[in-house]
């Protein structure tokens, strides 16, 4: 019986096919890698890599590349016709011989499969900006690449002459023509160009200022009165930030304290006045405060109510409704509006525009100091001086130079710090009740 079911699996096994691996779902795509049937895919391949071992693929060529059409027959001579001679081998290219065809390299077969564009999900104003940043710094570069071409060109030109020839038009001997081949090419690989940021202005003033008219040794009447007016408004404004420190700090705290009768008076003060508005308030209350509850409003009050808002509702669309079918006679008067408007907008940009082009020519804060001018250079009319011999020095160069760095923005304003001197301490061993002696301390320092 047992040989018999072992027989019977066997006959149905070799029906049916072998074992399956299992079920497994279809619309998954594990199942996809498993039991999808490839071999038509491989031999495909096959096929394609052997044709291009033999010459490239078939469906490529063309007919003429294939077969040959015999318009004419071939005329054998007499003699050679009866002569059974072997036919010539054909001649051996031995550039193109087929055992180093692997050795050149195959180009493969094409993938079957296309290969996936991933698109571009940003939004239309970042591919907007970014190419529009793009173009801008492309034109720069051109520009630049422009001038420096021109440079060379303008170099190249102008070669260095001979000082002892003779003639300055005479043919360049060999040895200056070698230097002067140096050095154009030490001009153009050798240049170290500076970076952009650098050629930014870092403030509209100029490096070296013009001084007042009124500070020359001998200057004009009215410059040298508009020179002492400046100083005199310089002075003014720093007694006016005096004045102003003053009255925050000192003027809020009196010179003379407080006795004890002032504050017992100040202490005091409104409390008999609450007394006596206290005895009018108990006379004139009569009896205990009751809370007064509004009567209900009835049927009729509510509706002429609903009535009154129905009517000012339809009163106040009726307004909206005039009010925009009259808008079509303001035509000038809108107009006009709009002129002035426009002007106003004008104007307010005019002043902005000042105003940004004056907080151009002043210092930034580059640093946690703020930036102090130098003190005004000013002679009084009795310290003028008759002549250039006569002239007094006053300012500091360096100080001035060091102040227009900080003025036009190139360093941070700075402030002289002094190192505060350390003394060393004093340093004493302490001493316990035993060891104490009269009359005798023990005293060290160490140095």
């Amino acid at each position: 019986m047992g040989l018999c079911q072992n027989t019977v699996k066997r006959f149905s096994t070799a029906i049916m096919g072998a074992k399956s691996k299992g079920r497994m779902p279809r619309h998954k795509k594990k199942s996809w890698k498993k039991q999808v049937n490839i071999s038509e895919v491989e031999e495909y391949l096959d096929d394609v890599r052997l044709q291009e071992r033999f010459g490239g693929l078939v469906a490529d060529k063309e007919s003429s590349d294939m077969f040959i059409v015999d318009s004419k027959p071939e005329v054998l001579k007499p003699d050679v016709s009866l002569q059974q001679r072997r036919p010539r081998k054909p001649k051996v290219d031995q550039d193109n011989l087929r055992c180093f065809q692997n050795l050149k390299g195959l180009p493969g077969a094409k993938v079957p499969v296309k290969t996936r564009v991933i698109k571009d999900k940003r939004p239309a104003f970042v591919k907007a900006k970014t190419k529009k940043k793009k173009t801008k710094n492309a034109i720069n570069a051109l520009h630049i690449h422009d001038a420096v071409q021109k440079k060379e060109a303008t170099e190249k030109k102008q070669l260095p002459k001979d000082p002892w020839a003779d003639d300055q038009d005479s043919d360049v001997d060999d040895w200056t023509e070698v230097g002067a081949t140096h050095l154009r090419r030490l001009r153009m690989d050798g240049r170290v160009r500076r970076p952009l940021y650098m050629r930014v202005k870092t403030s509209l003033l100029p490096a070296v200022e013009t001084p007042h008219a009124g500070q020359s040794y001998h200057p004009e009447a009215g410059d040298h009165a508009a020179l002492l007016e400046k100083a005199v408004q310089v002075e003014h404004r720093k007694e006016a930030d005096f004045q102003r420190w003053e009255r925050q700090t000192t003027a809020k705290f009196p010179s003379v304290r407080p006795t004890e009768s002032d504050w017992v008076k100040e202490m005091s003060g409104g409390l008999q006045d609450d007394h006596d508005e206290k005895g009018d308030d108990e006379k004139s209350a009569t009896g205990p405060l009751v809370r007064r509850v509004p009567k209900p409003k009835t049927k009729q009050q509510r509706r002429k109510m609903r009535e009154r808002k129905v009517t000012e509702r339809h009163r106040l669309a009726a307004i909206d409704t005039r009010r925009t079918e009259n808008e079509v006679f303001r035509v000038r008067t809108l107009a006009r509006e709009l002129r002035e408007q426009a002007a106003r907008t004008a104007e307010r940009q005019q002043r902005r525009a000042v105003r940004r082009s004056a907080r151009a020519e002043q210092p930034l804060t580059l640093g946690r100091h703020r930036y102090e001018a130098a003190p005004l250079e000013v002679s009084l009319s009795d310290e003028l001086p008759g002549s250039l011999r006569n002239v007094r020095t006053e300012g500091d160069l360096l100080q001035e130079r060091f102040k227009s760095l900080q003025r036009r923005n190139v360093i941070e304003p700075r402030v002289r710090t002094t190192q505060k001197k350390q003394l060393k301490r004093k340093r004493f061993d302490r001493i316990t009740g035993s060891e104490r002696e009269p009359n005798k301390l023990k005293t060290e320092r160490n140095l």
